[in-house]
This record gives structure tokens, sequence and C-alpha cells, in this order.
């Protein structure tokens, strides 16, 4: 009889500990889902993704010292600029200029900018568009 029992109870123990494993594996799969899936989330937009969802084309300034920046208006209306690796708002939607801000000014036929990483930006002029 105790054998029985014994046996009976061997069998529940495998069995849970089976479930339990199987539980720690559908977690895992179910975690590596969220993560890819949050990473993928992370990915950013490419450049045809920004160009659409901020509805302005976004114009590369190339300068006499091999620098370079770009430039769009944004769809609410702010002018944003990214040079050295970092965007920054030029004007706010009402056209204002941002308190100490960067600042794209004209100089003769170029363009100068001020106010961001790796300038000033000397003697730009807008790049050929394709």
């Amino acid at each position: 009889m105790w054998e029985g029992l014994l046996r009976a109870g061997t069998s529940h123990l495998i069995a849970g500990v089976a479930l339990e494993f199987a539980d720690a594996r559908l977690s895992f799969v179910f975690l590596t889902a969220c993560v890819l899936g949050i990473s993928a989330c992370a990915a950013g937009p490419d450049q045809a993704e920004l160009r659409a969802r901020h509805g302005s084309p976004l114009y590369t300034y190339v300068c006499d010292d091999g620098k370079s920046f770009q430039q769009r208006q944004i769809i609410s209306g702010e002018v944003e600029v990214t040079a050295g690796g970092v965007t920054r708002d030029v004007t706010t939607a009402d056209g204002e200029l941002v308190a100490g801000g960067p600042r794209i000014e004209p100089v003769d036929e170029a363009t100068r900018l001020t106010g961001m990483p790796g300038g000033p930006y000397e003697a730009c002029f807008q790049a050929d568009t394709e």
C-alpha cells in the first residue's frame, strides 16, 4: 500500500516540477518577446519617416570648413536645426526666437549657424537635393 502511495506521490511531484519548468520557459519566452518589442520601438525612424512625420523637407547645409548641419520646419511651426549630433529649436511655433537657442543668419550669399556644438558653422550653403 505504501509503495502505491509513494509511486503516486512521486509522479505528482514530477508532474508538478515539469509544469513549473514549463511556466518558467513560457515566462522567459514572454519576457524575450517584450524586450524585442520594446527595442523595436526604441529604434529611431529613418529619414523618410522623419520627413513625413514633420511634413517639411530636411535641408542640409555644407560649410567651407567641411562641417555641415540640417534644418527643417516642423508642422507645428517650429524651426529646428541638427548639428554636432544635437537637435534644438531655433524658433517657437509662433515664429519667436528661442531664448538662448541657436541662430541661423544670412551672411552675404552664405549662411552662418551659431549656438550649436561644433560651431560656429561659417560660410555654409544649402546642398543640392536629390
